[in-house]
């Protein structure tokens, strides 16, 4: 039997609260304090029996106990579940209006036991024994309505409960345990556990970090600083922070509500409730509590006008007029009077809309997690149906980071005074020694030690681990035959002086270590501009030389060339040694180390494999190759079928030979994908010349295998080159002949330049290219260009290998690229992918501007946004030739901002929306300005609702700042996931239209429901008022009430929220953010079925008795009575509420049957048949306890016949104009007030009770609870 394994930690408890409120002392030095007090970070992982290597041991009982004692990480500190049903059903019992209902009803049904039933203060006959019946329709009725409302309650937690869980389950950290790595939800973390942290990580409890290296926290969101740069000094770090650069591991100290963000959650309890107020009324939620205040507020007269005149008409009649003495028999009328207006009330409060939110919500997100949308907060789909305006980062958005990792390599150096190229395994011969190990020990040292180059096991590739500029580095190191990793064992982490991290701001990093017992080296690495300040000397085969300007000027140039021409990442390597004069790091200020360098070398770096275009691809729409004639336009496949019929195949196979060795070996097509459409990986452009040679028939891989990539002799053009002189040169060996065989391609102007003949079709069939042919063709490409399609040309040349003559002089490139054979060239057509084409343009049918906020430069982003369609033409703008309709950073602060240096909405406005699609050179910091702007802006009547798309490591401010936040599951970062409320799991941009859609429809929902119940409510209160007056006696009874109450409610949500939303919805326009709930049409609409059902049901009091030979049920005679009359009065308002229900399912469409795309739902015509079939038995079965009596066949065809009406009386409200009701009538734009004042909340507080807190002590760390402001521990906006 295996015995328990639980750490003793009870002793440990005291000493580790007093560690975590040491952790935000304001003690400049912790370390001091740390070592004397705790025994240093040792003392304290023996402290919490962990390892500061190979954490806790994770064993079941160990990890229980820890949970014990130090508590669960979540805010609420417990692992809180879910109520059990039964505490709902009490919880629905606590409406105060419901327990006097209950109780007026068993005092009903005590006195109808004992006393026969009264009518004006006299006994009715045969009524004994009978007129309890009535009492326990009442409490039969009600005990359904308390349950369905219990079970809404359940159900709607139980929603929440399970939505939180999957958010927390998204929630991931790298622990380790016992030696081994594992990915944990946050929620299981322990105290004790060894945790993993790298840039953009979000910390998931507090700790102290045992290994730091370059560690920079974003700490704003619990009021310290927005970047704390992590030392030994300052070792602690705080959940919900998260960290900017940097890596590193920790011990967990405190979890959950212990915490420091716990902490401040709670403090900030009062403060949260009070923004979750003013955030609530502008939301759907807000606006739905004033229309439902509203209500209460007329149920409530009205009950109580009701109540009182039934009272005092009564008294009046029984005690003066009929002179009759007291009789306690006559308190069942006045209790059922009482009851009476408890009903109204109850009928008046919509409570089934609720119900009606959560069962909408549900089905709608239950679709997006169907679809890979992950929804954070079940509130945030319906805002995001009423967005006005989106806002796009263009990388990681618009783009996706490409499928293969991205490379980088360095390209050219500058080393003892040489500008360097290629490969370095070929040119280190040509560095010093002593140059080699000084750079090498600064590549090793002063780089991240995650950062590490391996090989793959299959195939021996390179694989980048960490950093992939510093694997470039010490991918360079290694060419140079120095070991970067026998340095790093020589200088291990631990043995570093002080270091000072990479800054994005700075530009650089320095680390110190210990030359020996009297000099300090120092190594840095950093931008040109920078760090060239920074150096006084340059390392050369001579020794250390003064950077004078001659040599300064020289090595400018060299950065310029290689940025310029090169489009090459630069970085300065430089070293110093220093004297010892302190051992107090402390003491070593940045700007006294970083200083009086010398440089050691200048590096050009290049990405080999970057970003792929999710918003766009190349594709080769014409061309004309090996032959006189081209081939092009419509049905471009059956042409090129009939092109490889007019060429000899051997002169295909050659270019396509050239295709595939003429192209990035990481550029290929890979399987179809969501878009069934073929992958391209890579280079867009030479993506689309593999995809012509597979729209062939051949393939290309087989070449690539049979001329290795290592072997070839590569020419490059300049990248800053003018576009028509832009080249690639591939040189191979063939066998078959015995010669090298130059393959080119690029600009049609350097081809034809270098071209002497053109190749025909046939191997042997060259010619001279004259300049007629180079007219002819110079034409064509042209008119090409014009038509926004990009040429590439290709050309060959053989060069013989002949016997003993040696390798050709592969450094002279003007002679290896002349005299070159012009074979053809090609039209590639840069075309959208569907995926963000097709959703910005659905977007901007659906009423939706969409902005891109991007860093890259203005001509950049504006001719991207063109393709994809973000720039369209305006009534306000004219189509010009390569316009771009945006501006950058500069231009938008000189247009916009007034002297405060905020932005002056007068001016923002001026250039809103019209001129500002694409906001360029815009850094992180400043993106969340246009969204300020947007979001007060006034330009449309009813405000905006903006939207976020982004998913940088910079973004979450910029998330935050939006109404609706949406971040990707796999480019973005988990900085921009924990800001964002809706995260798109497979980075697929169209997810943006399907939560739109289902947004739109949550809300037309919500209408639908307000529609019927408004309508529903208004004619009975109407008809009790009117009745209670005139008859002074209630039409119907509080059974029937409360049937009514039930279709009007809870059976009401379950039919009308059935339906799916079609696509027709997106052509909808968005409501905005000031959008009055009750809009002209509704109103149109309620205000039509309520003149048509009050005359409907008077109609019939009146008039049809005669007309029907139906005894009058409403002579004072025989009001008292149950009677077919008054039965069919009855009978016909609830057919009328049901017909009426079908007239709702539709708000803005005259086919109340099917929606546009033909689907009918089942749902809700069950529940219809079932409201039918009730109301039949209740007429058939229950006479006494609904007051009712049976009736012919007659009375049931004319009952239906006007609940029928309804269906034809709703088609003429629809044909009146919306404009026959004035502006002014409209109301419930705005949700509640900030403070819940006013008679409105006074009289509605009768029957308000607060929330179910069952979901309150489940809501974790940074969660987006829905009852809360979005992420109300997390970064602050700004």
């Amino acid at each position: 039997m295996a015995r328990a394994l639980k750490p003793d930690l009870q002793k440990s408890k005291e000493e580790v609260e007093h560690l975590v409120e040491f952790m935000t002392s304001n003690e400049h030095d912790k370390e001091k304090e740390i070592n004397q007090i705790f025994g240093g970070v040792q003392g304290i992982a023996s402290l919490l029996q962990t390892s500061t290597k190979k954490g806790i041991i994770a064993v079941r009982e160990s990890l229980s106990e820890r949970e014990r004692i130090f508590g669960y990480n979540r805010l609420g500190g417990t692992n809180a579940g879910l109520k059990s049903i039964a505490h709902y059903f009490l919880y629905a019992i606590t409406d105060i209006v419901l327990i006097l209902v209950i109780i007026g009803a068993i005092i009903l049904v005590i006195l109808g036991y004992y006393y026969p039933e009264t009518c004006q203060g006299k006994a009715v006959a045969n009524s004994e024994k009978l007129a309890w019946m009535e009492g326990v329709g009442i409490l039969a009725t009600v005990f359904v309505i308390i349950l369905l409302s219990a079970f809404s309650d359940f159900f709607r937690d139980l929603f929440r409960y399970n939505l939180q869980n999957q958010v927390e389950n998204e929630r991931k950290a790298t622990v380790i345990r016992g030696g081994v790595r594992e990915e944990i939800c946050y929620r299981d973390i322990k105290v004790g556990d060894l945790c993993e942290i790298k840039a953009g990580s979000i910390i998931p409890a507090d700790g102290i970090l045992v290994e730091i290296t370059e560690v920079i926290t974003d700490e704003s969101c619990i009021n310290r600083g927005k970047r704390v740069i992590k030392s030994k000094k300052d070792p602690f770090v705080f959940t919900s922070t998260h960290v900017i650069v940097g890596h590193g591991k920790m011990i967990v100290l405190a979890v959950g509500g212990k915490t420091q963000a716990g902490i401040l959650a709670q403090k900030r309890t009062n403060e949260t409730r009070q923004e979750d107020i003013q955030r609530t009324s502008q939301t759907l939620q807000g606006k739905l509590t004033r229309a439902s205040a509203i209500l209460g507020l007329l149920g409530i007269i009205i009950g109580l006008i009701v109540a009182l005149v039934l009272i005092i008409s009564f008294s009046v009649k029984v005690y003066n007029v009929d002179d009759l003495d007291y009789d306690p028999r006559h308190w069942n009328d006045f209790l059922k009077a009482i009851i009476i207006g408890f009903v109204i009330i109850i009928v008046a409060e919509p409570e089934g809309l609720p119900m009606a939110v959560t069962i909408t919500i549900s089905r709608s997100l239950g679709y997006m997690q169907k679809k890979n949308i992950f929804i954070r907060n079940d509130e945030i789909l319906e805002t995001m149906g009423n967005v006005t305006t989106m806002c796009c980062n263009k990388t990681g958005v618009l783009t996706t980071v490409s499928s293969l990792p991205m490379k980088e390599e360095v390209k050219e150096s500058y080393i003892n005074g040489q500008h360097l190229r290629g490969d370095a395994s070929d040119y280190k011969i040509k560095i010093p020694e002593k140059i080699i190990d000084e750079l090498a020990n600064g590549i090793a040292i002063n780089t991240s030690y995650t950062s590490n180059i391996q090989f793959s096991d299959t195939d021996g590739t390179i694989i980048a681990v960490g950093d992939i500029t510093e694997c470039a580095l010490l991918e360079f190191a290694d060419d140079l035959d120095a070991s970067y990793r026998h340095i790093r064992r020589v200088y291990s982490e631990d043995t570093f002086f002080k270091v000072f991290p990479f800054d994005p701001d700075l530009k650089f990093m320095t680390t110190v270590v210990r030359q020996d017992k009297e000099n300090f080296k120092i190594y840095s690495k950093g931008a040109p501009e920078v760090m060239l300040d920074k150096c006084t000397h340059i390392m050369t085969a001579e020794g250390e030389q003064p950077l004078d300007t001659e040599r300064s000027q020289r090595v400018q140039d060299v950065v310029e060339v290689m940025e310029t021409k090169s489009q090459l990442k630069v970085i300065c390597l430089a070293s110093r040694t220093r004297e010892e004069t302190s051992t107090d790091d402390t003491e070593w200020s940045s700007e006294e180390v970083n200083s009086k360098f010398t440089l050691v070398a200048v590096i050009g770096i290049e990405s080999t494999v970057g970003q792929k275009s999710a918003g766009n691809r190349m594709v080769v729409s014409e061309g004309r190759l090996i032959s006189k004639n081209t081939f092009g336009g419509y049905n471009l496949a059956r042409q090129l079928r009939e092109y490889k019929k007019s060429v000899e195949d051997v002169l295909i196979e050659d270019f396509i030979r050239g295709v595939a060795v003429n192209t990035d070996y990481l550029s290929n097509i890979q399987n179809e994908g969501p878009d069934h459409l073929p992958q391209q990986v890579g280079d867009p452009q030479d993506c689309a010349l593999l995809q012509f040679v597979l729209e062939l028939g051949k393939t290309y891989q087989h070449y690539r295998d049979e001329h290795p990539y290592e072997k070839h002799v590569l020419y490059k053009s300049f990248a800053n080159d003018p576009p028509n002189q832009q080249y690639n040169a591939t040189v191979i060996r063939l066998s078959d002949p015995e010669t090298y065989r130059v393959y080119v391609r690029g600009g049609i102007g350097f081809v034809l330049n270098k071209s002497k003949r053109i190749l025909h079709n046939h191997p042997d069939g060259a010619i001279d290219l004259d300049d007629t042919q180079k007219y002819n063709i110079r034409s064509a490409v042209e008119k090409m260009e014009k038509r926004d399609v990009f040429p590439v040309a290709f050309a060959v040349k053989d060069i013989e290998i002949k016997a003993n003559s040696g390798t050709p002089d592969w450094s002279n490139k003007d002679v290896i690229l002349s005299d070159l054979m012009f074979v053809g060239y090609l039209g590639l057509k840069e075309t959208i992918r569907g995926e963000v084409a097709n959703a910005i343009e659905e977007c901007q049918k659906a009423g939706l501007q969409v902005t891109m906020v991007t860093g890259s430069s203005l001509q950049s982003a504006g001719a991207f946004a063109k393709k994809c369609g973000i720039l369209q033409p305006t009534k306000n703008w004219p189509v010009k030739e390569n316009s771009v309709f945006g501006m950058d950073i500069q231009a938008f602060d000189k247009e916009t901002l007034g002297n405060s240096g905020k932005i002056d909405q007068g001016k923002f406005d001026k250039i809103w929306p019209d001129n500002l699609r694409v906001l360029a050179n815009c850094p992180p910091g400043k993106k969340q300005s246009i969204v300020e702007g947007v979001k007060v802006s006034r330009l449309k009547e009813n405000g905006e609702v903006v939207a976020v798309v982004a998913s940088g490591i910079h973004d979450g401010p910029f998330i935050r700042e939006g109404d609706v936040g949406l971040s990707m599951g796999v480019s973005g970062s988990n900085v921009a996931q924990e800001a964002a409320d809706i995260i798109l799991k497979t980075d697929n941009f169209s997810g943006v239209l399907e939560t739109i859609k289902w947004g739109r429809h949550i809300y037309e929902t919500v209408l639908k429901f307000l529609q019927f119940q408004f309508t529903a409510t208004w004619v009975t209160l109407i008809v009790l008022l009117v009745g209670a007056i005139v008859f002074q006696k209630s039409l119907f009874s509080a059974a029937q009430l409360l049937w009514l109450n039930l279709i009007m409610d809870a059976l009401a949500s379950i039919a009308l929220t059935g339906d799916s939303p079609s696509r027709s919805i997106l052509r909808h326009k968005p409501y905005g953010r000031d959008k009055p709930l009750m809009s002209r049409s509704i109103l149109r609409n309620i205000i039509g079925h309520c003149i048509y059902q009050i005359a409907v049901i008077f109609i019939i009091i009146f008039l049809f008795a005669g007309f029907t030979d139906t005894k009058d049920g409403y002579t004072d005679k025989n009001i008292c009575e149950p009677s077919q009359h008054a039965t069919m009065v009855f009978t016909t308002l609830i057919f009328m509420q049901l017909f009426n229900k079908i007239n709702c399912r539709r708000v803005e469409d005259r086919n109340v049957f099917c929606d546009k795309d033909g689907r009918f739902d089942w749902v809700f015509l069950l529940v219809i048949l079932f409201c039918f079939g009730i109301q039949i038995i209740i007429v058939f079965f229950f006479h006494n306890a609904f007051r009712v009596r049976p009736m012919d066949a007659q009375q049931w065809l004319w009952c239906l016949f006007f609940g029928f009406s309804e269906l034809f009386w709703g088609q003429i409200v629809f044909t009146i104009p919306k404009n026959v009701i004035p502006r002014k009538m409209r109301c419930c734009s705005r949700g509640v007030p900030p403070k819940r004042s006013g008679c409105c909340f006074f009289f509605r507080g009768i029957r308000s009770r607060e929330e179910v807190d069952a979901p309150a002590e489940f809501y974790g760390i940074g969660s987006h609870n829905p009852r809360q402001p979005r992420n109300p521990v997390g970064p602050e906006r700004t």
